[in-house]
């Protein structure tokens, strides 16, 4: 894969995080325990292979500094926030 299928991994993935969030939001006062442990689990997953696409994206040697910049913050930040939820 080349640098922009992985910038564009991380970006599919920051949304499809931020759908999840949503979701979670909608059931965390429902009594619905599996529902609820089925969307963290896919939350993490998501933020996992942010991380995980960020890295390899980060790794190959693109020229365009502020897409590394950005995709290195959203790195540290998906870190500390699933580090939070472990």
């Amino acid at each position: 894969m080349d640098a922009d299928k992985h910038y564009e991994s991380v970006r599919f993935y920051i949304l499809e995080a931020g759908k999840t969030k949503e979701e979670l939001a909608k059931h965390e006062t429902e009594y619905n325990p599996e529902k609820v442990r089925t969307l963290i689990a896919s939350y993490k997953y998501t933020l996992q292979k942010i991380i995980e696409e960020g890295e390899i994206y980060l790794s190959l040697d693109d020229n365009d500094r502020e897409k590394a910049n950005k995709v290195f913050k959203a790195i540290d930040a998906y870190k500390k926030l699933l580090n939070s939820i472990k």
